[in-house]
């Protein structure tokens, strides 16, 4: 009966082991991580008025701020930024038509919040896709004109103060111990029209680059 019980106890603690060699990140389940990120945004405008729709070129600001991740088990976690995040977009000629460039910026303090799935498979490099939206609070919006002879910059007026979203995108982690380095690309599409000008929409549009550090607490 003894021998019984003991060969049970062994099958069982080898299907744990088994477990867990195949669930590598499985003591890493309700870890918080604390970290800081930075990189470009490749940000654009789709401009919308009763005549066209019509998409400017591409700013390329740096963007950078902080975030806080909570692994829920081994294939999903959740993580909320606060992003410094200048969006916009140039007009090449000018509205209108005029000599020079016209840059339109908007500089937001960004939130973004998203589920991340996959982030358990893979040793220390581990590979995940994200989804889920974004909150921002409007800090300033300018008009910039490249002249030929001067620049020129003002207030962009009829703006609205928010813009609210969806970012989905694609994370390369390495861990090693409680250091977190990772990588990711996003690409967000702003579901708010920012202009409240009457005859013309405005929404964001872009891809982000970002590269950070955290650290498991």
């Amino acid at each position: 009966m003894r021998k019984k019980a003991n060969t049970k106890l062994i099958l069982t603690a080898a299907a744990i082991l088994l477990f867990l060699a195949a669930v590598p990140d499985a003591g890493a389940v309700g870890r918080l991580t604390l970290g800081l990120k930075g990189g470009l945004n490749s940000a654009n405008l789709r401009v919308k008025s009763d005549i066209t729709v019509s998409t400017f070129r591409a700013v390329n600001p740096f963007a950078w701020g902080g975030y806080v991740s909570y692994m829920i088990n081994p294939l999903f976690s959740v993580q909320a930024e606060v992003l410094d995040s200048p969006k916009g977009s140039k007009l090449v000629g000018g509205l209108g038509g005029d000599i020079g460039d016209t840059i339109l910026m908007y500089d937001y303090t960004e939130v973004p919040l998203f589920l991340r799935w996959a982030q358990g498979f893979g040793g220390g490099l581990l590979p995940s896709l994200y989804a889920g939206g974004y909150w921002a609070h409007l800090r300033e919006a300018t008009i910039k004109t490249e002249g030929r002879l001067e620049d020129s910059s003002e207030p962009l007026p009829d703006q609205r103060g928010y813009d609210l979203g969806l970012v989905f995108g694609f994370s390369l982690t390495y861990r090693l111990g409680r250091v977190e380095l990772g990588a990711d690309a996003r690409y967000s599409m702003g579901l708010v029209d920012v202009d409240e000008s009457a005859g013309t929409t405005i929404n964001h549009r872009g891809f982000s680059f970002l590269a950070g550090i955290g650290f498991g607490i």
